[in-house]
C-alpha cells in the first residue's frame, strides 16, 4: 500500500504504544490469535471396535481426540498419522480425512458436517481394542482464514506426553464428553465456546513447542520482531513506517526490514496492509456500513484504492464480501469488535 493511499491519522487509534510492558512469545499468540474468531459447529463421541472406518467431508475444520485406543487418519496426499491415547489431531484448513482402526482398514463409512447433530454418538460393534473418540467441527468467521493461518500445516497433532498438554487435553476432553453425551440448556453455546478455547489452546501449544517457523509464528521466539508485530495489531491504523517499526524493535531500519521479511514472510508494511485488510472484512460482515465507509474507517483516503486492495487480498472485491459474510448474529458480533478496534482513541 502506498503512504498516498491513506488519510493519514483519519483512522488512527491513539498513538501512545503498549508495548512496552510486553514480551514476545504468548503474547505475540494472544494478540495475533484475537483476530482469529470461530464457531463451534458440533461434537460427537465414538465408540468403535473390531474393524471399523470413518470418512468426513471437507468443509469445516475439525479435531480428533484419542479417549482410549489408537486411530490412523489418513489426509490425502499426507502421510498417515498415527494417533494414540490422550493424543489430539487439528484440521484446521478443514481437509477431508479418514479415519480407521487398523493400518490396513479399506472399508469406511461416510459422514458429513451433520455428524454431532442427529447422532451425537457413533457406534460399531466388534472384538479386540476398543476405541473412545471425541471429535467436533467449526468454522471461523469472515475472511481472518486465509491471512492469520496461512502458516499452519493440513494437521497439528498434539501429545499428552509433551509439556502441560496432559492436564489441558483432559479438562477440555471432560467437559466435551459431557456435551456430546448428555443434552442440556445452552449446549450449544458451551460446544462453541469449549471448542473456541480447544483450537487457540491446540495452536499456541504446537506453536510453542516448535511449531512453523513461516508467516507470523517465526516470530514467536524473536522478541524484537514480536514486539513490533505487536505495536501493528494493538494499532493498526496508525501511520507506521518501516523506521517506527524498527525502533519498537530497538533494531536499525536496514537489518529490521531483513529480519522482518525472513521471520514474517512478507515486508512490514505489506504485513500491516493485511492486518488491516482483515478488520475491513470484519466491518464489511456487519452488513451495516457502506465500503466507503469502511475504507475510510481503515485508513484509506479512496475508495477505489481499497476496493483494490482488498480483491488483490481476498480474491473477491468488498461490496461482494458484505452479502457474503453478513450471516446475523456472528457477523454483527466480529464487526461490532472490529469497530470497536477502528474507532478507539
Amino acid at each position: 500500500m502506498n503512504h498516498h493511499d491513506l488519510r493519514s491519522g483519519s483512522a488512527a487509534r491513539s498513538s501512545g504504544s503498549r508495548t512496552g510492558t510486553r514480551q514476545g512469545g504468548p503474547d505475540l499468540l494472544s494478540n495475533v490469535l484475537g483476530l482469529v474468531r470461530l464457531n463451534g459447529e458440533r461434537i460427537y463421541s465414538a465408540e468403535l471396535g473390531g474393524s471399523w472406518g470413518l470418512s468426513f467431508d471437507a468443509g469445516p475444520g475439525h479435531f480428533v481426540y484419542v479417549k482410549e485406543g489408537t486411530a490412523f487418519v489418513d489426509v490425502g496426499q499426507e502421510a498417515d498419522v498415527k494417533l494414540s491415547e490422550g493424543d489430539l489431531l487439528l484440521l484446521a484448513h478443514g481437509s477431508g480425512h479418514r479415519l480407521r482402526g487398523g493400518p490396513d482398514e479399506t472399508s469406511y463409512r461416510r459422514y458429513g458436517i451433520e455428524v454431532g447433530s442427529d447422532q451425537p454418538t457413533i457406534q460399531v460393534d466388534g472384538p479386540g481394542e476398543q476405541t473412545l473418540l471425541l471429535g467436533g467441527s467449526f468454522r471461523f468467521a469472515g475472511d481472518a482464514l486465509p491471512s492469520v493461518l496461512e502458516p499452519l500445516p493440513t494437521m497439528i497433532r498434539v501429545s499428552r506426553c509433551v509439556g502441560s498438554n496432559a492436564e489441558w487435553l483432559e479438562t477440555l476432553s471432560y467437559f466435551l464428553l459431557a456435551e456430546a453425551t448428555v443434552s442440556a440448556p445452552g449446549a450449544s453455546l458451551m460446544i462453541s465456546r469449549l471448542i473456541d478455547v480447544l483450537v487457540i489452546r491446540t495452536i499456541r501449544s504446537w506453536a510453542e513447542q516448535g511449531g512453523s517457523k513461516s508467516g507470523w509464528l517465526g516470530a514467536v521466539g524473536d522478541p524484537q520482531i514480536g514486539r513490533a508485530l505487536i505495536a501493528i495489531h494493538d494499532d493498526p491504523f496508525r501511520p507506521w513506517t518501516v523506521a517506527d517499526l524498527a525502533r519498537t524493535a530497538a533494531m536499525s531500519r536496514s537489518v529490521f526490514a531483513e529480519r522482518f521479511v525472513s521471520r514474517i514472510g512478507v515486508p512490514p508494511l505489506r504485513y500491516l496492509t493485511n492486518v488491516r485488510l482483515t478488520s475491513a472484512s470484519d466491518l464489511l460482515g456487519t452488513g451495516m456500513l457502506s465500503v466507503g465507509d469502511v475504507a475510510r474507517r481503515v485508513g484509506y483516503a479512496s475508495e477505489a484504492a481499497f476496493s483494490r486492495a482488498y480483491k488483490s487480498r481476498f480474491g473477491h472485491s468488498p461490496a461482494d464480501a458484505r452479502p457474503r459474510l453478513a450471516d446475523g448474529a456472528r457477523a454483527t458480533d466480529a464487526g461490532n469488535a472490529a469497530t470497536g478496534r477502528a474507532t478507539k482513541g
